[in-house]
């Protein structure tokens, strides 16, 4: 058989570098055949956010815009498939960001402000990742410095309602082990009760909620 391509090249292998059309003839005894691929690069790169990690008080919420301007997949580490993501709680989230060409992965810090506009607050994460990676290795209540914890009780629960985890403890971590063995990620449930001095007056609050462990 005999080669040629449209340069008049007759290499078995040819090599694209540029846009354009390329075509090959193939000839032999029998008579020729002709095919031809259009070829075109993608240069296009990400626009990538300035900031990874940000301050959020209570009762107040972040938007992560991560939007591209050419056609990408989404994928946050919760499952949503949008290219922005409204926090409303501290934690670490990431995103996958996805094109024909090219991928990237963004991970992104929401701290608790324990100290906004003076408000007295306990905050509970939605998501955590033990995964020694040193970023949000393990789900534990942050405080702002008005509130003074004196008693604490609280209780895991996977989705069955099984006690993964109890403690006393006023700090209250879970490293998300159970029986020396690393739990499966999904959504777990907390139940905390917890008395407190702010502002010199002594409060008694039950705190429920669900979150979610990821790797």
């Amino acid at each position: 058989d005999q080669l040629l391509w449209q340069d008049g090249s007759s290499n078995i292998n040819y090599l694209a570098d540029k846009d354009g059309d390329y075509s090959l003839t193939i000839t032999n005894e029998c008579g020729s055949n002709i095919d031809q691929v259009n070829v075109s690069f993608d240069d296009r790169t990400f626009s990538l956010p300035g900031i990874f990690t940000y301050v959020l008080c209570n009762s107040k919420s972040i938007t992560l815009d991560v939007t591209q301007p050419f056609p990408v997949m989404y994928v946050w580490n919760d499952g949503t498939q949008l290219p922005a993501l409204t926090i409303n709680t501290p934690g670490a989230y990431a995103v996958t960001i996805q094109s024909e060409c090219r991928e990237t992965d963004l991970d992104f810090t929401i701290n608790p402000d324990t100290d906004c506009e003076g408000n007295a607050s306990i905050y509970v994460p939605n998501i955590f990742s033990p995964n020694g990676d040193q970023a949000n290795d393990v789900f534990s209540i942050h405080l702002s410095d008005q509130i003074d914890i004196q008693t604490l009780h609280g209780t895991i629960y996977d989705r069955w309602g099984n006690v993964v985890y109890q403690s006393d403890d006023i700090s209250f971590t879970w490293n998300g082990y159970f029986d020396d063995q690393v739990v499966m990620p999904g959504v777990y449930v907390y139940l905390i009760d917890v008395t407190y001095i702010v502002n010199g007056e002594e409060v008694n609050e039950r705190l429920t909620g669900d979150f979610t462990l990821i790797w």
